[in-house]
């Protein structure tokens, strides 16, 4: 039963695309107000299993595109759309470790930062990108960097990586979700 509102839904938020791709032109109120329905109709376990599959913020439920932050860099295809490299997720694995961004990042938890689960799915790889290499640009200058910065009240340091490891830190957080996903199946 999971599979197949996970496929419904997948489905819905494909049309969602098709329409504007553009992720303001989805009405976020709508998809998780269809999720939450979806998920009642599951056993409790299913209903969790499904919940961190598609990584349902409940803190953004009725926030439509009109109150929905707009970055330049985060419209197209979603960071997870695309295949994982391997071996630099491995790199991106070990640079999240050393440089000490699992001081205030998680997958599935929020430490004192967001929720790294699903981020590869939410944001542009063209985003995580400025927002790794220049977090205290971004959060003056991109919408959304700036309401994180709001919301959870810390400036993410810059590490000084370079545009490579950067990107081997995206293609970690693409395998993380892509294990995730793989998890609930």
């Amino acid at each position: 039963a999971c599979g197949r509102l996970i496929q419904q839904q997948q489905f819905w938020l494909a049309d969602q695309r098709t329409a504007d791709f553009h992720p303001a032109a989805v009405d976020h109120a709508k998809r998780d107000s269809r999720i939450e329905k979806l998920c009642d109709q599951l056993p409790v376990e299913d209903r969790k299993q499904l919940r961190a599959f598609l990584h349902i913020d409940l803190e953004f439920v009725g926030k439509g595109p009109s109150g929905l932050a707009v970055s330049r860099y985060d419209s197209g295809p979603r960071a997870a759309d695309s295949h994982v490299d391997a071996a630099k997720a491995g790199q991106g694995e070990k640079l999240f470790q050393t440089k000490g961004c699992s001081a205030c990042y998680a997958f599935g938890k929020k430490v004192t930062c967001p929720d790294l689960a699903g981020v590869s799915r939410r944001r542009t790889a063209a985003w995580m990108e400025n927002q790794i290499l220049h977090p205290e640009v971004m959060t003056k200058e991109d919408p959304i960097a700036h309401d994180l910065f709001a919301k959870f009240s810390l400036q993410m340091p810059n590490q000084k990586l370079t545009d490579d490891e950067a990107r081997a830190v995206i293609e970690f957080f693409k395998h993380k979700d892509k294990e995730a996903a793989a998890a609930v199946h």
